[in-house]
C-alpha cells in the first residue's frame, strides 16, 4: 500500500471548548513538518514570515520566504479565481499585521467562552487588512497592464526565484529589458517602494 499524503486537521478544542481561531508559531509545528514536506491542510492558514529565509510550496510551485512576506494558503476570502500565495506588506501594515497577531494571542492565553466575539474582531480585522492589500495588489496587476504590469508581475517572480543571488536593480531591469529608473518608477507606482526596497524585503 502507499504512503499517503498526511492530511492536517484544526484542533478546535485545544484550549478546553470549541475554538475556531489559534496563533502558533512555526517552530512548534515544525517537527510534524520534518516528518513529510507533503501535506494538505483541512483549514484556512495565513504564514507571516519574520525572521530567517527560506522557501515554501504551495500547488507544486515554489517561493522564497522572506522577512515582510505573507504567505496565505488558499484562503477563499480573497479571489477565488486567483489564489495568492505570496504577498509582500508594507512596512506600516506588517507591524499592524504583527501586533494584531500579538493581541490574538494574548486573547487565546486568556480565553473564556464570551470572549469568542473579541476573537471574531481581531480575525475580521486581520482579514480586512490583508484583503485590502492583496485587492490592491490585484488592481495595480490588472490596471497597469499598458504600462508596466506585466513587468510587475515578472519582477515578483524573478526576485522570487533570483533574490539569493541577486540584489541589484540592474539585474532585474536586464532581464526584463528595460532601464533600471523604468523599473524603479513601475515598481514605486505599483508598491509604494523602490525596486532594491522590495528586493530587499
Amino acid at each position: 500500500m502507499k504512503n499517503s499524503i498526511p492530511r492536517y486537521t484544526f484542533y478546535k478544542n485545544k484550549y478546553g471548548s470549541e475554538l475556531l481561531i489559534d496563533v502558533v508559531e512555526l517552530k512548534y509545528v515544525k517537527r510534524f513538518l520534518a516528518e513529510s514536506a507533503v501535506h494538505t491542510l483541512t483549514y484556512y492558514y495565513i504564514t507571516f514570515v519574520t525572521e530567517g529565509e527560506g522557501s515554501f510550496s504551495i500547488d507544486n510551485r515554489t517561493y522564497q520566504a522572506v522577512p515582510v512576506r505573507c504567505g496565505i494558503g488558499i484562503l477563499p476570502f480573497f479571489k477565488m479565481e486567483k489564489t495568492a500565495s505570496g504577498l509582500h506588506l508594507p512596512d506600516e501594515l506588517y507591524k499592524r499585521m504583527l501586533q494584531l497577531l500579538h493581541d490574538i494571542k494574548v486573547e487565546i492565553d486568556q480565553y473564556r467562552q464570551d470572549d469568542v466575539h473579541v476573537l471574531r474582531a481581531y480575525l475580521y480585522e486581520a482579514l480586512m487588512l490583508l484583503n485590502r492589500a492583496y485587492q490592491n495588489l490585484i488592481s495595480m496587476e490588472e490596471g497597469n497592464k499598458e504600462a508596466g504590469g506585466t513587468h510587475i508581475s515578472k519582477f515578483i517572480e524573478l526576485v522570487g526565484a533570483d533574490m539569493r543571488e541577486h540584489h541589484s536593480v540592474r539585474h532585474y531591469a536586464d532581464k526584463l529589458c528595460i532601464t533600471p529608473n523604468y523599473l524603479n518608477e513601475i515598481v514605486n507606482s505599483a508598491m509604494g517602494m523602490s525596486a532594491k526596497q522590495y528586493n530587499c524585503i
